[in-house]
């Protein structure tokens, strides 16, 4: 029997696709970047805003390094995400590296500010609190001109511990429900301190633009510097920080709070079993020129980096004291009152924090020197020494250290305590992991490849396509939460128990198989199909994001 080939019929998977394209439509997001891009319609076969959003489709649905986005599209539909104009290999190295250097000739933080700007209009988030920090990422290849006027790409110690990393940093300012306000793409040597100074400069008119004056900055310890505080006064940004350790006042602030002994226990801030428990006080205290709000925090959780840190403290303690006692033992002394002080000054100035000498003087009977004549007793005197050994550990005080070290303290310019409580305050700043997990979305290096980012130019422009797409990642998760939540219910994924609050990668990995059907008629005319055996998952979470399958079967809302 010959095999029976269906003509003119193909299934195609193609994933969260038009879902992610729909997105960008919806903030006209390519409109955007043609209109601040400099670029020339008559040489070129489409707009750069197209080969934007064809890199985030890419980006979203595949993740392949940015060297087979033509490949990828071969397998897309693509007619239905862009027009019957557009093929698969019009998104070749040239046209994607073209684009990222029209890119990099604009102003990047000015474009990506428009893109969020519109966003919000549409979307209408959250951003009455705005979470700061850096993250380091690992490109690879050989770059002409590495330290450049636009991008240093630069070797160093990452913060994934990676030594020797030819990297750059990425900064991001990310609301409570993971929307990136704002994204930096710096050199790679640049530090949060630094940064943060740059976002207070920014900061204050991206809130004017977006008509949120009332914003709360919220960073970690990196952000508290004497000129910091001083800049973030003059901007008049409130803020929500972590004071350093380094910083004096600290010691004062930890030592009062322990004198008060008042306590307000807070309930569990996280729903995890192992959660930390908090207990806070607060004070009012000048700093510099300035009157602070103060946070005093204690975690039932100490660090594990801290007690480290102190249980090394101690063994080095206890080591250095056992030395002393050996050496002091080795030591005479003529009379008893010369040993006992000299007992006393070593255990002022070598008694620890934890351990201290144990030590006690003793007469002892020495023989004098040389030989005694017949008959007579050989001569003797007393002299004095000090037997000395190291205590047992002081478990008071080494409780109280861990105490302290459990310890932390915020910072604030907030007034009216009343709405902004102490536990609000805390609740804020432990919000900050928000940055945390947006980051790791950034990290994949798999993009970053070598064949055609030649230039760190290029580099940069990408890494604003990844903020870009960082974006449109955190809309689409914040809609699906927000339907789920209106209708009370779950997202039943397919592989795993029922989900409230999905993350968008768990959302775009139960739509990896999502096929549809082509049937070519004559003429070219297609028609679009899904397959009978279409997961109810994947209708249900075409749903949840504002849209239905249609935009599947039917060619989106084309723009060039």
């Amino acid at each position: 029997m010959e095999n029976q080939i269906l003509q003119n019929i193909n299934s195609l998977q193609v994933g969260p696709s038009a879902i992610i394209a729909a997105l960008t439509r919806e903030i006209n997001l390519v409109q955007i970047i043609n209109n601040q891009v400099i670029w020339d319609e008559k040489q070129c076969n489409n707009s750069p805003g197209l080969y934007v959003e064809a890199m985030i489709i890419n980006i979203l649905t595949d993740r392949k390094p940015l060297y087979r986005v033509s490949e990828f599209f071969k397998d897309m539909d693509v007619e239905a995400l862009f027009g019957p104009t557009v093929q698969a290999t019009d998104f070749n190295d040239d046209a994607l590296g073209n684009t990222l250097d029209r890119l990099a000739e604009s102003n990047l933080d000015h474009l990506y500010s428009n893109i969020v700007l519109q966003a919000h209009l549409k979307h209408r988030f959250r951003v009455d609190l705005a979470h700061g920090d850096t993250t380091s990422i690992t490109v690879y290849g050989d770059y002409a001109n590495a330290s450049s006027e636009t991008l240093n790409i630069v070797r160093g110690f990452n913060k994934d511990g990676h030594r020797d990393c030819k990297q750059i940093v990425a900064g991001a300012v990310v609301t409570p429900e993971g929307i990136p306000l704002m994204g930096t793409i710096n050199d790679g040597n640049l530090n949060v301190v630094k940064w943060n100074q740059q976002i207070i400069e920014q900061l204050p008119e991206m809130l004017k633009s977006l008509n949120s004056p009332e914003t709360i900055y919220v960073a970690d310890s990196k952000l508290v510097t004497i000129d910091n505080l001083k800049h973030l006064a003059k901007k008049n940004i409130r803020f929500i920080s972590r004071i350093p350790e380094t910083f004096g006042i600290v010691p004062s602030l930890k030592d009062w709070a322990f004198r008060q002994d008042k306590w307000q226990e807070i309930e569990n801030i996280s729903p995890d079993k192992n959660a930390a428990v908090y207990k806070l006080q607060s004070i009012k205290v000048k700093l510099g020129d300035r009157r602070y709000r103060f946070i005093i925090v204690h975690s039932s959780n100490l660090d594990q980096k801290k007690e480290k840190t102190l249980k090394r403290t101690a063994e080095n303690e206890q080591k250095k004291l056992e030395k002393i006692c050996k050496e002091i033992s080795k030591q005479e002394f003529a009379c008893e009152k010369d040993a006992i002080s000299y007992l006393r000054h070593m255990k002022k100035k070598q008694d620890g924090q934890f351990y201290h000498l144990d030590a006690e003087v003793i007469a002892e009977e020495k023989k004098g020197v040389g030989r005694p004549k017949t008959k007579e007793k050989s001569p003797v005197k007393i002299v004095y020494r000090i037997k000395a050994i190291v205590s047992v550990m002081n478990e008071t005080a080494w409780q109280m250290a861990k105490e302290r070290a459990s310890t932390f303290v915020l910072i604030t310019n907030l007034k009216n305590p009343r709405e902004n409580t102490a536990e609000t305050i805390l609740r804020h700043y432990k919000e900050q992991n928000t940055v945390e997990m947006r980051f790791r979305f950034l990290k994949n290096p798999a993009i970053l490849g070598q064949v055609f980012l030649k230039k760190p130019s290029r580099v940069k422009a990408l890494g604003y396509i990844f903020l870009i797409t960082l974006l449109i990642y955190a809309l689409m998760e914040r809609r699906v939460r927000q339907n789920l939540a209106a209708e009370g219910k779950a997202l039943q994924l397919s592989y795993r128990s029922k989900v409230k609050q999905p993350t968008g990668m768990l959302i775009l990995q139960e739509m990896t198989n999502f096929t549809i059907i082509h049937i070519t008629h004559k003429l070219g005319r297609r028609e679009r199909y899904l397959p009978t055996k279409t997961s109810k998952q994947q209708l249900e979470i075409i749903r949840l994001t504002g849209f239905d399958e249609s935009i599947y079967l039917k060619e989106l809302s084309i723009v060039s």
